[in-house]
This record gives structure tokens, sequence and C-alpha cells, in this order.
């Protein structure tokens, strides 16, 4: 008689292990195991391994996940960009042209110097709903003269 498959010394050991500590978990080895030293939330964080595989990479390399056409929150100078990349055909010259304007005015508000900040603190808006969070207002300009205003 043969196994079903063959598995290594390691992983044997490590799904030993990790049945133990499910049957502590189930009560199925009796009073004598130790369960003050287990702790049940990190094995049960631990066990969902995919899940936080996952987590990780969205969160470590976001780009590969977004979608630009759904975002609502683009920006005037993104929203030329896309465009230009849209309306015009996609060639070498196109895209670094587009790509550079995109720098160019991005670079313009990269540096701004806050000039002033103002916190709108809004009341309780209707009966149940809460209260709505306040809103922070910021006024910035350009580093040089002549000075170009942005809120």
């Amino acid at each position: 008689m043969c196994p079903c498959f063959q598995t290594s010394r390691l992983k044997q050991a490590t799904s030993s292990v990790q049945l133990f500590i499910q049957r502590c978990f189930f009560g199925l080895e009796g009073d004598d195991s130790n369960l003050q030293n287990l702790d049940r939330n990190r094995w049960n964080w631990m066990s969902k391994y995919r899940v936080r595989q996952a987590n990780r990479e969205v969160f470590l390399c976001p780009e590969n996940y977004m979608v630009s056409s759904l975002r609502d929150d683009k920006t005037p100078f993104y929203q030329v960009l896309d465009s230009e990349l849209l309306l015009k055909d996609v060639i070498l010259d196109t895209v670094l042209d587009a790509v550079k304007n995109y720098l160019y005015s991005v670079d313009e508000v990269a540096n701004l110097q806050v000039v002033r900040l103002f916190l709108e603190d809004t009341a309780a808006t209707t009966a149940g709903s809460g209260a709505t969070p306040a809103t922070i207002h910021a006024f910035g300009r350009t580093p040089h003269s002549p000075h170009v205003y942005f809120y």
C-alpha cells in the first residue's frame, strides 16, 4: 500500500501542530492541554493566510488594482492628462507630451505654502442622522511671485 500523496517531514510536522492546536481549541485533547498560553484571536488571524496575502498585496501595490475609470476623485490635472490620452492616438510622442504637461502642472502645486486654514464646524444636521464631520479649508500659494493662490 502506498500513500495517497508524498509530503515532506516539515509539512507533516506543521500540519500536526495545527491539528493539535485545533483539537485543543475544540476541547478534544482533555484537560492536560494548557490553553492559557494559546491566543485564540492570533490563531484565527494566522489561519486566514490568503486573506492576509491579498490585503498585503493591495496595500503594497495599489496601482495594480486601480481602474482609473472608476475613480470619482480625479484632480483637474489628472482629468486633463486622461482626456489627452483618450483623445489622441497612443504613440510615444503624444504620451510623452501628455505626461510632460501633467508633470509641469503638478509641479506648480507641489510646493505650496499654506497661507490660511479654516475649520468649518458644522452642527448636527437632522434629528437621528448624527453630526456632520467638520471640514478643513486650506488656502495655499506658490512660493514664487507673482503668487498663484489655490483652495
